[in-house]
């Protein structure tokens, strides 16, 4: 009945050689966590590459209690309990932490078939249960080894991967992994998918370039700024583009950086106005930030939050008192992960589009694309900076093979193709 582990762990090595040939990368060029991390869900900040070795048992033993009752009335019960005797055997690991739903005997496993066909539960119900049990404390387990205070101290990379660990696990950081392209803004070129997942994994790109004294050097390191400054920019505006359009989509006329009065200088991203429904306006600023942690002893203070309360604080008092209306700013991170406000931001808008006359099953919809829309957006200009920045380095200010200037020297530089 069982399949023997030496074929399971050749389709787990099969199965990770695969993923890494997509990426184009070996594994020494991944840190040892990015390993833990492939196995996990998506949900959970991995893959969903999950270990056969490890789940297949699992799989076994539910398969067997579900049809444990019909093989009891086909079989005499000797038969029915030499055949659980043949169950691959499981981990310490599982039985630690699925306990509660395996059976440590044959009397025990007929028991909890019983009383899992009283309440009616679905056939895969108890394999769903021990698997997310099994991968939330793999993940769990990470997150511990992760977040460990001696780990931590004085390291600055291993706070890197703690806060990028993190921001994955953010339930909107994995929809890029789940779209189903349907339309020419959720298509992702190759390059795009291929850098966000080693973004996700944190794999050591080619750093910038650093200044070694000579005048050339410096030259070319204030020309990387500069361009990663524009592109930085891009990135911003390509969001704001991606929330006119879901704004639009809920029937909303949208202003971009409305002037809020004559003596103020500030000017939120967005304003989105509903004349012929409630007259009433939201304002959003829009920020795109790296998953960085503000403080290595608290991981919910991210970098995420800690934008959106300065967001607050810059604009919410303002607008409330001259306009009259809510601020919801819109904060994001380079894993595509979205804070609190813009998931309100979004249901906000969703809302807005039922009372515009949207079915309420389209509730669900409308958001699902929103998000979709975000994510790929977001993945899509992120692969953009890696690639005109980091992965080609020499391309430093207008692109391989053409010729640009350096504003912030002053000069006229002439940029080495690549």
């Amino acid at each position: 009945m069982s399949c023997p582990s030496v074929f399971l762990s050749a389709i787990d090595q099969c199965s990770f050689d695969t993923f890494l040939d997509i990426l184009a990368v070996r594994r020494e060029q991944l840190p040892e966590s990015a390993f833990d991390q492939i196995r996990l869900p998506c949900k959970l900040g991995g893959f969903g590459l999950s270990r056969a070795v490890e789940i297949a048992p699992l799989a076994a033993f539910a398969s067997f209690s579900f049809c444990l009752l019909r093989l009891l009335s086909c079989f005499s019960q000797s038969r029915v309990q030499a055949m659980f005797s043949t169950l691959p055997p499981l981990s310490d690991f599982a039985r630690r932490h699925c306990g509660n739903n395996l059976a440590n005997n044959f009397d025990e496993c007929v028991s909890m078939a019983e009383e899992r066909a009283a309440d009616g539960d679905m056939p895969f119900s108890l394999q769903h249960d021990l698997t997310s049990a099994f991968h939330s404390s793999r993940g769990a387990e990470m997150l511990a080894h992760l977040a460990d205070p001696q780990r931590l101290a004085g390291s600055a990379q291993a706070q890197r991967e703690l806060a990028f660990f993190i921001s994955s696990r953010a339930s909107s950081a994995s929809t890029f992994l789940r779209v189903v392209p349907s339309s020419k803004a959720l298509r992702l070129p190759n390059y795009a998918l291929r850098t966000a997942c080693l973004a996700r994994l944190l794999y050591a790109f080619p750093e910038a370039p650093s200044w070694e004294g000579d005048h050339l050097s410096f030259i070319r390191v204030q020309a990387h700024a500069a361009l990663r400054r524009s592109l930085s920019l891009a990135r911003h505006q390509a969001v704001v583009k991606a929330l006119v359009s879901i704004g639009s989509s809920a029937l909303a006329v949208v202003h971009e950086e409305p002037l809020i009065d004559d003596r103020s200088s500030i000017r939120p991203d967005l304003c989105f106005t509903w004349p012929f429904l409630d007259g009433s306006s939201l304002y959003s600023d829009v920020a795109v930030v790296s998953p960085v942690l503000t403080s290595s002893s608290s991981p919910n203070c991210s970098s995420i939050r800690y934008t959106e309360v300065r967001k607050f604080n810059k604009y919410s008092r303002a607008i409330a008192q001259e306009c009259d209306a809510s601020h919801l700013p819109f904060v994001c991170d380079t894993t595509s992960a979205i804070g609190k406000t813009a998931s309100a931001l979004l249901r906000k808008l969703a809302d807005k589009f039922v009372e515009s006359g949207g079915a309420e099953e389209g509730r669900s919809l409308f958001l699902r694309r929103a998000q979709h829309l975000i994510s790929c957006t977001l993945v899509r200009s992120m692969a953009d900076v890696f690639r005109r920045v980091v992965t080609r380095p020499t391309a430093y200010l207008t692109g391989a093979g053409r010729r640009g200037w350096a504003g912030s020297l002053g000069t006229r530089v002439q940029v080495g193709a690549s």
